[in-house]
């Protein structure tokens, strides 16, 4: 049941994050942060917090937001910092197998859009696609895959 409660708050926030990132393509940061305190919260919560899963969850999740971010900044907001960021959280909460998994399936997913986008819609190779939905449905595709062979 804790693994219920668990995700349907992450899938929450994500959703959020996704329709801001859609409508406005900006994402509210505080809300960002909010799902890494979410996530904190509850992991101190489940009792679950220990030397394992600090080295398994939480340092590559703050490796993958520290990298994107920071490719964020030298790319000049060619990759969106909100979405560096949540990918990390989503690895600390997902733990760094299912986060390669979940990442996997977003740029699986966005690379099929675009490629739909340029080959029948004519859009330009430049043409900006919002990639926080990308990682929800990727972070879905996995939670589905964790269930279906469980």
């Amino acid at each position: 049941m804790t693994e219920i409660g668990w995700n349907v708050g992450v899938i929450v926030i994500m959703g959020i994050c996704a329709v801001m990132d859609c409508l406005w393509k900006k994402v509210w940061m505080p809300l960002v942060w909010g799902m890494g305190v979410y996530i904190l919260i509850w992991t101190l919560m489940s009792g679950e917090f220990s030397g394992e899963r600090i080295m398994t969850q939480f340092l590559p999740g703050v490796l993958v937001a520290v990298i994107l971010y920071t490719a964020s900044v030298l790319t000049q907001g060619q990759i969106g910092r909100a979405d560096g960021i949540v990918m990390g959280m989503l690895v600390m909460a997902a733990g760094m197998e299912q986060g390669i998994c979940f990442m996997a399936y977003s740029l699986f997913y966005a690379f099929a859009v675009a490629v739909f986008l340029v080959a029948f819609l004519r859009k330009k190779r430049k043409t900006r696609i919002p990639f926080l939905p990308f990682l929800l449905l990727g972070y879905l595709t996995m939670l589905w895959q964790q269930i279906t062979l469980s």
